[in-house]
């Protein structure tokens, strides 16, 4: 009994350890490589208009103190907003930041495919019609 009594904050904390933890897909153009990380609390996929590119990781709730994004849209359907990205130099450049919050929701695709989803992150299923067009 007391051995269990022991053991029992080492057991809350590896099963706290895995509720709610995501394992997500992690690519960038600078890595060229197909990664997953594990343990994040949303996944994230960034589409950048000039570049015509996009990289994909996972995150926790909280950066550098600062929650993001908002926690009420934890939980709910993947969405994406649309930012204006300042660098050192002065330049900008328009990226769509998109979130998820299922395992691997984050799949790596394209931003011409990222434009063909109707700048959506949720994949476009074709319906009957555009398999088999109706003749007249």
């Amino acid at each position: 009994m007391k051995l269990l009594l022991w053991l029992l904050p080492f057991i809350l904390v590896l099963l706290n350890n895995g509720v709610g933890a995501l394992s997500c897909y992690h690519y960038t153009n600078a890595d060229e490589s197909l990664t997953v990380v594990h343990n994040k609390s949303y996944c994230t996929s960034d589409f950048f208009e000039e570049f015509k590119n996009a990289s994909f990781t996972g995150a926790g709730i909280e950066i550098n103190g600062v929650k993001y994004p908002s926690t009420d849209k934890i939980g709910t359907e993947p969405f994406c907003t649309k930012a204006l990205a300042n660098e050192k130099d002065g330049s900008d450049w328009k990226r769509h930041m998109c979130y998820c919050f299922q395992e691997y929701c984050n799949y790596p695709f394209t931003y011409s495919e990222f434009v063909f989803r109707g700048f959506k992150i949720s994949p476009v299923f074709p319906t009957n019609e555009d398999v088999f067009p109706m003749k007249e």
